[in-house]
């Protein structure tokens, strides 16, 4: 009998081990979600063996789906470093037509838009003397076809998040659809 039972053990201990490594994802599933704020219902990207995915519809030309894009580009270090042209222009916030010249990148580069505390921040040190470390921004999608240009603009915001004022020098990031997605080409300065 005690052969029966020390059998009976054996045999369900490779059945717990089986399963103790597909529990494991999902700890990181949660870390991945929590940094990173999705709109409820909208599948959220991951990154399998060497390939980039992105959350579904991302790479569509709509202003929904472009919204998702940018959620990830914003998030993910590989995506950004994916989706960011070799090279970038510069070029004048005033007057697009004017190009300032061009900087490569080197990995992600210097985006300088981030998600902090669930708010859209400016990524540079504050000079603030509060306790914030960002300064947060007001950002403006403005759709140009094959082009998505993304203003942003230092801003201040009630405790209720109504605006109260923008400051500082605005700026955009001037997204291309190109190879069926899209890629950061231009920054205005």
């Amino acid at each position: 009998m005690l052969v029966v039972v020390l059998s009976a053990c054996k045999a369900s201990a490779p059945a717990e081990s089986a399963a103790t490594p597909a529990a494991a994802p999902a700890p990181a599933a949660a870390i991945s979600q929590s940094a990173a704020p999705a709109e409820a219902g909208k599948p959220q990207p991951a990154v399998a063996a060497g390939k980039i995915e992105l959350t579904e519809g991302a790479c569509n030309k709509t202003e929904d789906d472009f919204w998702s894009f940018f959620q990830d580009y914003v998030n993910r270090e590989d995506v950004r470093a994916r989706y960011t042209a070799p090279t970038i222009e510069i070029r004048s916030y005033a007057d697009p037509k004017k190009v300032l010249g061009s900087e490569a990148v080197q990995g992600n580069g210097a985006f300088k838009i981030g998600l902090v505390d669930n708010m859209w921040s400016y990524i540079e040190p504050s000079r603030a003397d509060d306790d914030t470390p960002y300064d947060r921004v007001e950002l403006d999608l403005r759709n140009q076809g094959d082009f998505m240009r993304m203003n942003f603009s230092k801003a201040e915001y009630a405790p209720n998040d109504d605006l109260i004022k923008k400051f500082g020098a605005p700026g955009a990031y001037v997204f291309q659809h190109k190879d069926n997605c899209w890629q950061l080409v231009q920054e205005l300065r």
